[in-house]
C-alpha cells in the first residue's frame, strides 16, 4: 500500500500540470493538495521540525499576500477580495511547502519540472496539430496585424494569455537544456534528441505566436546560461554569435518579423485622435508608462493602495483622445510592469521590500536552473503584471517554493 507521504509527493506532479488545466481545475487540485499537506503535516508530526527560520521564510515569501491582507483590513474595499482570491497561492504554497519540507522527497522538484515540461509540450503539439489541420501556408499568407491567425490559434487552444505562455515555453526550454546538461551520460541519444526537438518546437511556437518579450528573455537567459556553463570564452563567444545569427534568420522567416518591425517603427507619442484609423501605430505601452509615471509622481512614497491603482490610471487615460476598438475606454490597461504596479500601490517603501521578497531565494539556493527561473521572472515583471493573474501566481509560487526548500532542507 502506498504511504501517505508518497501520495503527497506525487500530488506535486499533478500541480505541475497546471498549464493544461482550467483555472477551476487548478483551484481544485490546489485545494486537494492543501488537504494532503495538512494531513501529512499532522500525521508525520512535522511541527517538531519547524524552525524559527522556516517561519521567517514563510513570511518573506508570502509578503505580497500579507500586504494585500493589510490593505483590505485598512480599506475594506471589495476590489481587494478578488485580489486575495487570485493571489491565494502566494500564501498557501510557501506555507505548506516549507512546513512540510522534511516530508518532500529530493526528487519531487525534478518530477515537477518534468511534469511542467510535458504539459507545455502537449499544449504546443495540440496547437500545431490545429495549425496544420487549418493549413499552415494558408495561415502564413493570411497572417497580419489585424488578423494574427497564429496568435489566435495558440491563444484559443491553450486558453493562456500569450505573454504567460511565452514565459512558460522559455522556462520549459531551459528545463530541457538543463536536463540534458546534467544527465548527459545517463540519457541515450534518442532521449537527448527527443528533448532537443521539443525545445526547438517550443522555440518555434514562441516565434509564431510572436511573444517578443519571451524571445528577448530567451536570448538574455541563454547568454547567462552559456556564460555560467562554459569556461572557454571562445566557445562562449561562438555560441553567442551563432545564437544571434540563427535567431535573426528564424525571425525573418516567421510572423515575429512584423511584431519586431512594429516595435521599431512605433513612435514615442501619446495615443491621440490622429491615429484613430492607424491602430497599428498607436504606442499603447508609452501611453501606459506616461500615466504610470504621473500617478507615481504624486504618490511616490506610500502609494495609493492596490485597490486604487487601476482607478488612478483610468483617470489619466481619460485624457487620451484616441478612439477605436482597442482604445483606453474599451479595454482596461494595467501598468504592464509589476514593479511600477507595486510602486503605485504601496510607494517606494512597499515596492522595495516586496521586490526583495520575490528574489529572496537567490541568496539561499545558487542552483543554475533556479537562477534562470528567477532571471526569467525578473524580466517578465518588467513588461507584465504577472501576479495579477492566478496562472502567473501559481507558476511563480510553486517553483519558487520548491527550489527554495531544496537548499534549506
Amino acid at each position: 500500500m502506498i504511504s501517505l507521504k508518497k501520495i503527497y509527493n506525487y500530488s506535486f506532479i499533478l500541480l505541475s500540470l497546471f498549464p493544461i488545466m482550467s483555472l477551476k481545475l487548478s483551484g481544485i487540485s490546489i485545494a486537494i493538495w492543501c488537504l494532503l499537506s495538512l494531513t501529512t503535516f499532522v500525521k508525520e508530526k512535522t511541527i517538531i521540525k519547524v524552525t524559527k527560520n522556516d517561519l521567517i521564510s514563510i513570511v518573506i515569501l508570502s509578503l505580497l499576500y500579507i500586504f494585500y491582507i493589510g490593505n483590505y483590513l485598512f480599506t475594506l474595499d471589495v476590489i481587494l477580495i478578488k485580489k486575495l482570491e487570485t493571489c491565494l497561492s502566494f500564501l498557501v504554497l510557501p506555507l505548506f511547502i516549507i512546513l512540510n519540507k522534511s516530508n518532500i522527497s529530493k526528487n519531487t522538484l525534478n518530477y515537477s519540472l518534468v511534469g511542467f515540461f510535458m504539459a507545455n509540450t502537449i499544449l504546443a503539439l495540440i496547437s500545431w496539430f490545429k495549425i496544420f489541420q487549418t493549413g499552415f501556408f494558408k495561415m502564413l499568407n493570411d497572417n497580419n496585424y489585424y488578423q494574427p491567425v497564429f496568435r489566435n490559434i495558440f491563444s484559443d487552444t491553450t486558453n493562456i494569455h500569450l505573454p504567460y505562455l511565452g514565459l512558460f515555453y522559455v522556462f520549459s526550454i531551459f528545463i530541457g537544456i538543463y536536463s540534458i546538461q546534467r544527465e548527459y551520460r545517463k540519457y541515450t541519444i534518442a532521449i537527448r534528441s527527443i528533448i532537443f526537438l521539443i525545445c526547438i518546437l517550443l522555440f518555434i511556437s514562441m516565434l509564431f505566436f510572436t511573444a517578443r518579450m519571451a524571445l528577448l528573455s530567451f536570448i538574455i537567459v541563454f547568454i547567462y546560461w552559456a556564460f555560467k556553463s562554459f569556461q572557454n570564452k571562445r566557445l562562449f563567444a561562438s555560441l553567442f554569435i551563432s545564437l544571434v545569427l540563427l535567431t535573426s534568420i528564424i525571425v525573418l522567416l516567421t510572423p515575429m518579423k512584423e511584431r519586431i518591425f512594429e516595435a521599431i517603427h512605433t513612435k514615442f507619442e501619446l495615443p491621440s485622435e490622429k491615429l484613430n484609423d492607424q491602430s497599428e501605430h498607436v504606442n499603447f505601452r508609452y501611453g501606459i508608462l506616461y500615466c504610470s509615471i504621473n500617478v507615481i509622481k504624486n504618490n511616490w512614497l506610500i502609494g495609493v493602495g492596490k485597490n486604487n491603482v487601476q482607478r488612478k490610471l483610468d483617470e489619466c487615460y481619460d485624457g487620451f483622445t484616441y478612439n477605436n476598438y482597442d482604445d483606453f475606454k474599451q479595454t482596461q490597461y494595467n501598468s504592464h510592469n509589476q514593479y511600477i504596479d507595486l510602486w503605485i500601490a504601496y510607494g517606494i517603501l512597499g515596492m522595495v521590500p516586496l521586490t526583495i521578497s520575490f528574489f529572496f531565494g537567490f541568496s539561499i539556493n545558487n542552483n543554475l536552473l533556479y537562477n534562470i527561473f528567477l532571471l526569467l521572472i525578473f524580466l517578465a515583471l518588467l513588461t507584465e503584471n504577472i501576479f495579477d493573474r492566478q496562472l502567473g501566481v501559481i507558476f511563480f509560487t510553486f517553483f519558487n517554493s520548491l527550489f527554495f526548500i531544496t537548499k534549506t532542507k
